[in-house]
């Protein structure tokens, strides 16, 4: 199986909104998972999971330093 993670640092989720209707799920809380390395943001109403949504995304940081931003990571069958 392929996956594709995003590793991301120095940055929060602003809005989870619906595509189509432009319903906003409400970002309550958000924080890093570190023993799978996800980034996790908790929202207000539940989505559905047939649900297409945008996640906006506001970040700070220099790319110029190293590794300070997001980058696609990926996997096939557990091993990067």
């Amino acid at each position: 199986m392929n996956s594709t993670e995003i590793i991301c640092n120095n940055f929060s989720v602003t809005s989870i909104v619906e595509k189509g209707t432009g319903f906003d799920f409400g970002v309550i809380d958000q924080f890093g998972y570190e023993p799978n390395e996800f980034w996790v943001a908790k929202t207000e109403h539940l989505i559905n999971e047939s649900s297409t949504v945008q996640m906006t995304i506001m970040f700070d940081g220099s790319l110029q330093d190293g590794i300070v931003g997001f980058y696609k990571a990926y996997y096939n069958n557990g091993e990067k």
